[in-house]
Parts: C-alpha cells; structure tokens; sequence
C-alpha cells in the first residue's frame, strides 16, 4: 500500500459516504498502519462527518493507533454527538495514552463529559 496511488484511492473510498460501509470500514482498517498526516487528516474529516456509528467506531479506533497530538481534543470536541456505544469507544481511545488522558479528564473537569459516560473500562483502567 506504499503506493501514492492506490493510497490516494483508498483514502477517497474512505471519504465517500456514497460508498458501501463495509468497503469504507475495510479501507480505513488497510490504512491505519500508515501514520502519516494525509491518513490522519482525513481520518479526522471523517469524524466530522454523519454516518453509519461503525464506521465512527472503526475510524475511532484507527486514530488510536495512528496517534498524534492534536486528536483528543479533536475527539472530545465532537464528544456531545456520539452515542452512547460510540463515546464508550472514544473513551477507550482517550485513555489509551497517557498524554490523552490528560486531556479527556480535563473533558471531565469542564463537564464536557459526564462520568456517567465512562465505560467500566476506563473506570478499572484509571
């Protein structure tokens, strides 16, 4: 998948909210091992995006491993708009490392997130 190309293609199946979610959740799951800013971005984009929870969900999970220091706060300010299942995820992210915990306690302190969202996970974890 080294290939700018295909690379390109596969970011814009991501992109295409027209295209089938299982092509789209199989397309971001072939590109979370790229850790580059092109990847990351359009992760983000997707984020922002309306759709099928999954693909939140999956989309979640992959900047989790990708990694990078402006994604908690990108996470947490869309953190009103997840559902519940989906904020279960985000919170399993945030707290994944511990740079990001930080930021999603201070989430905590300002109220933005409500201990009642917090998955038993992250309780036994913290």
């Amino acid at each position: 998948m080294g290939d700018a190309a295909a690379l390109k293609a596969t970011l814009g199946v991501i992109e295409d909210s027209r295209a089938n979610p299982d092509q789209r959740i199989q397309a971001i799951q072939s590109v979370k091992q790229q850790k580059t800013d092109a990847v990351r971005d359009a992760l983000i984009r997707l984020l922002g995006q309306a759709g099928p929870e999954r693909i939140i969900q999956e989309t979640l999970r992959a900047l989790g491993e990708i990694g990078g220091d402006a994604l908690p706060e990108e996470i947490v300010k869309r953190w009103k708009s997840y559902t519940p299942a989906t904020q279960r995820v985000a919170a399993d992210v945030l707290t994944s490392r511990g740079n990001w915990t930080r930021v999603f306690i201070t989430a905590l302190e300002n109220k933005i997130v409500s201990p009642s969202d917090l998955p038993v996970t992250v309780i036994v974890r913290s």
